[in-house]
């Protein structure tokens, strides 16, 4: 009986496909398949979702993907947030209790182009910092994709509150991101640490201003007799990158 209704539900399923191609069917008409016992349909609707990136299906997939069992099916519902531009949604699903889920939430986010969340990642960062690494974490590589010149302050302000050596070099790396003109002399100031990893998430920030600062470019070329390997090799891979 249930490989019966798994055939019927899979024969609905590719006849609504069908006819969506001609305006018979619509996305909203694939969301009840989510619900479905058998896993490979909930996959095929959920793939299917995430291809079309409809915003009329944004709160029946939130409310959907809370309960999905399967991460990969769960991981195709995210995809479908991202792409029907469900960001306040994916916001949210960065405090989820699967790490998994918070963490392709945060890469949706640092896509997103979404200015508006970066004060608040950034107080979550200072929160997270030592409750949850992964959180924090996941904070700090969805800034990445977000900050501009206009952030540059925030993140000036928190390393002032900063307390560790971590946390810190993380903010200078991030003040890369920015592509600021105003952060190379910052940046720059700090290269004398003795300290090997925070002096590698600086030579990172400087990487990460790259083609947007000649004088970044013409730092890494000096950084390449570091004594350290690691940020040698960084400096090495990043000149080449950029065709130095």
């Amino acid at each position: 009986m249930s490989n019966m209704k798994n055939k019927c539900n899979q024969l609905r399923f590719l006849i609504r496909l069908f006819g969506m191609r001609f305006g018979i069917y619509h996305p909203i008409d694939f969301v009840e398949f989510l619900s479905c016992s058998d896993r490979d349909i909930r996959w095929d609707a959920a793939d299917t979702l995430s291809v079309i990136g409809d915003k009329t299906v944004v709160e029946p997939v939130f409310e959907l993907l809370q309960k999905e069992p399967d991460m990969m099916v769960a991981k195709k519902l995210v995809w479908a947030l991202e792409r029907g531009r469900a960001w306040d949604k994916l916001f949210i699903l960065m405090d989820f209790p699967e790490d998994n889920i918070r963490s392709w939430a945060a890469s949706a986010i640092a896509g997103s182009k979404q200015k508006q969340f970066v004060i608040p990642l950034l107080s979550r960062m200072k929160e997270y910092e030592t409750k949850d690494y992964s959180y924090y974490r996941n904070c700090w590589l969805a800034l990445r994709g977000i900050v501009d010149d206009s952030s540059v302050q925030p993140i000036m302000n928190l390393l002032s509150e900063a307390a560790s050596n971590m946390m810190k070099g993380n903010l200078y790396h991030l003040l890369g991101y920015t592509k600021s003109p105003q952060v190379f002399d910052i940046l720059a100031a700090e290269l004398d640490n003795s300290d090997e990893k925070f002096r590698l998430e600086i030579v990172s920030g400087l990487v990460a201003l790259g083609k947007e600062d000649a004088r970044a470019l013409n730092m890494l070329q000096k950084i390449l007799l570091d004594p350290s390997k690691h940020i040698s090799t960084l400096a090495r891979v990043a000149i080449e990158y950029n065709g130095g």
